[in-house]
């Protein structure tokens, strides 16, 4: 190329299948797929380069060694990714490498190669086995590790963040998260399949845990949430983490918003700290043998999203809770509700779980075995999506039934009784068919899920 020639472009040379070699001495930046589908090139140098973009070499599936220089300040995540199963990248220092990575806005690259092998070397060295980070490390980068063939990690205490798919997928076995480490991003140890200890201090200064961080993680069986964590909006921080057993909280806990699944995950029970002021989609399923703990003095008032699937276990209404998702509860089985005697907010009546304020019921239990009685008084006219599990019998009062209202509620196909008409139930059903619901008998003729008469 000629000397002036500074920048390849975008997509130059997209597709040259027939590109075996090219000299880029003079050359500075690499643009986004410029050499995409370059199968044909086997070794590239990049000792000048400044930029490498998104996709610069993807799919150039010849190529088999990568040399970049001390010059490069800019290496986009997934350069690399559909490239040679023999890969190999070879870096000046460690530093220069830990330093140029990073993303392409919010594009899906979770490494240099999108997390798949290949052998990384530095001044000729290669990294495998155990590594330790040097001293002079501040960060581990976006996606850094991903892809490379390490065992194990040391962390010192300069450390302040680890990146996004930074241990993407690797082979370590343990982490040790020292107390100077105020962030963790997202995907940072998702798949990583081996660890079974992750230490976080109570003297840690972590403030973030990005999604997914720990996904996949299949041996993990217990996780710390530190004192100084406010917000955890990481909704699949655990997820498929099926041998975890604990997932704690400082006593100090300053954690205010919760946003966690713990739907794939056995045999967890969450102590809620009493600094929690909202919950979001937490899945708890005692199918799972999983529960959530509630205590006296909490201080929680919101509870967003589905937070209870397929559960029968105690729920404890707090004295500030004040709302509830239509979807909080989902497939009830007759869970056990107690209310803070200063909540207004919600009541329990002869099984019937109400919120006060939209005179609707959100949950049904049994009491002493025998079905919940929906109050005749006016105060309740809607039953809520998933609160019939224990309702039988249907008054007049009620004039809204959700849809889903015995939506799996007990397993069962449920056969109901309403007091009024045929055409009465067709109004507060506003004739849609009713999920999980074989018959209901009305004053006038029996019919079926869908509004039929059958008798």
């Amino acid at each position: 190329l000629p000397e002036s020639f500074k920048t390849i472009p975008t997509g130059a040379f997209y597709k040259c299948t027939s590109l075996e070699s090219i000299n880029l001495d003079n050359v500075e930046i690499i643009g986004r797929s410029a050499f995409i589908g370059a199968k044909s090139l086997s070794e590239i140098n990049l000792d000048s380069i400044k930029t490498v973009s998104y996709r610069a070499f993807k799919d150039c599936s010849s190529l088999q060694k990568i040399t970049i220089g001390n010059e490069i300040t800019t290496l986009t995540l997934g350069a690399f990714q559909g490239c040679s199963d023999n890969l190999e990248i070879h870096f000046g220092s460690l530093d220069v490498w830990n330093n140029c990575i990073v993303k392409y806005g919010s594009a899906d690259a979770n490494g240099l190669t999108n997390a798949k092998a290949y052998r990384l070397f530095v001044n000729g060295v290669e990294i495998t086995g155990d590594f330790v980070a040097p001293d002079s490390w501040t960060k581990i980068a976006d996606g850094l590790f991903s892809g490379v063939s390490i065992t194990s990690i040391t962390l010192h205490d300069n450390i302040e963040s680890i990146g996004e798919y930074a241990f993407y997928a690797t082979a370590i076995d343990k982490v040790d998260v020292p107390d100077s480490v105020k962030s963790i991003g997202a995907s940072a140890f998702s798949y990583c399949k081996n660890i079974e200890y992750v230490n976080i201090n109570e003297s840690s200064q972590l403030e973030f845990l990005g999604d997914s961080a720990f996904s996949y993680c299949e041996k993990i069986e217990s996780l710390y949430i530190p004192p100084l964590v406010k917000n955890l909006d990481a909704h699949y921080l655990v997820l498929y983490c099926n041998k975890l057993k604990e997932f704690t909280f400082s006593p100090n806990s300053q954690l205010e918003y919760l946003n966690v699944s713990f739907g794939f995950v056995d045999y967890v029970t969450i102590y809620l700290p009493d600094s929690v002021k909202v919950i979001k989609d937490l899945d708890i399923n005692v199918n799972w043998n999983s529960g959530l703990v509630i205590g006296e003095n909490s201080q929680l008032e919101r509870m967003e999203g589905k937070i209870f699937d397929r559960y029968s276990g105690n729920i404890f209404i707090p004295k500030n809770l004040s709302y509830i998702s239509d979807s909080w509860a989902e497939f009830q089985f007759s869970p056990k509700i107690t209310i803070h005697p200063e909540n207004t907010n919600f009541k329990v009546v002869d099984g019937c779980f109400i919120d006060v304020s939209t005179k609707s019921i959100r949950a049904s239990t049994y009491v002493n075995s025998q079905v919940a009685t929906v109050p005749t008084d006016g105060s309740v006219t809607t039953l809520h999506k998933s609160s019939g599990g224990a309702i039988k019998y249907i008054p007049l009062a009620i004039t809204s039934i959700d849809y889903k209202t015995w939506d799996n509620a007990t397993g069962y196909l449920h056969e109901l009784t309403y007091e009024g008409t045929i055409e009465q139930w067709k109004t507060i059903t506003a004739g849609k068919t009713l999920e999980d619901v074989k018959s209901i008998q009305c004053s006038d003729g029996k019919i079926n899920a869908s509004g039929n008469i059958i008798e």
